[in-house]
């Protein structure tokens, strides 16, 4: 498998209380590009790069989107890490991710306002881990209603300051969610002829390390 070479900067991203962010809130991480799309809140959520690792520090919901098209067969891998509660608003929680984001008609994702809802109208796969204060792990696929289809459920539950090894596969004709090596998830799919990714989160302190895209 080919990988996309490493380039890390250090820099600090604070979005204002009073709105979300544009698309010129970019962060460099691995090598690309990311926009932060956060609700608004108090603490502001910030996120940080640093010595290859981005941290987030989210009150409320966060979207933090690749800005690569991605087409074809490939793996996304990386680690991540939710680390221990800190009062009543961090919390072990919502170790989350979009992928195979279909824009269309546009060619790049539409900016939203970090709120979870926004993303309803979006086509695409979402994983929650440990959501919902650490009681659910769920999969879903938004098909652009209201419904947003629940595919599956696992009992996992997140455990602090472990570093969980993620791998999200887009195949031919399905998709794969792996943590530590055992696939959770799959749903059968067809691929878009281009697509995003997306890291989510919301109510925690959370550590991305060691991204990379592997092309098959």
């Amino acid at each position: 498998m080919k990988q996309d070479s490493f380039l890390i900067a250090s820099m600090v991203l604070t979005l204002p209380e009073s709105g979300y962010a544009a698309p010129s809130d970019t962060v460099a991480f691995a090598g690309h590009k990311w926009r932060v799309e956060a609700e608004p809140s108090s603490p502001e959520t910030i996120v940080t790069v640093n010595d290859g690792a981005m941290s987030v520090s989210a009150a409320r919901g966060v979207t933090v989107l690749l800005l690569k098209k991605l087409r074809g067969t490939y793996c996304i891998r990386y680690t991540r890490e939710v680390l221990p509660s800190q009062g009543t608003i961090f919390r072990v929680s919502d170790l989350n991710q979009f992928w195979l984001i279909d824009p269309r008609p546009l060619q790049a994702p539409a900016v939203r306002d970090g709120r979870f809802k926004s993303y309803t109208p979006d086509s695409l796969f979402y994983v929650g881990i440990g959501g919902n204060n650490n009681t659910t792990s769920r999969f879903r696929h938004y098909d652009g209603s209201a419904a947003r289809p629940l595919l599956a459920e696992s009992d996992m539950r997140l455990e602090p300051g472990r570093r969980y090894d993620l791998r999200t596969c887009v195949l031919p004709d399905r998709t794969e969610f792996y943590i530590d090596g055992k696939r959770l998830f799959s749903a059968a799919q067809t691929p878009p002829p281009f697509s995003y990714f997306a890291l989510r989160s919301t109510g925690s302190k959370q550590v991305v390390t060691n991204f990379r895209i592997e092309h098959r």
